[in-house]
């Protein structure tokens, strides 16, 4: 069982992956 702040922590990896995602699908897409 993971802990609340194991959890925000994924939850913040998370989030930054997914803006860094995007941010590289649109360099990709100029």
């Amino acid at each position: 069982m993971l802990s609340a702040k194991q959890l925000s922590c994924i939850n913040e990896v998370q989030r930054l992956y997914q803006s860094r995602k995007i941010e590289m699908d649109v360099i990709y897409d100029g």
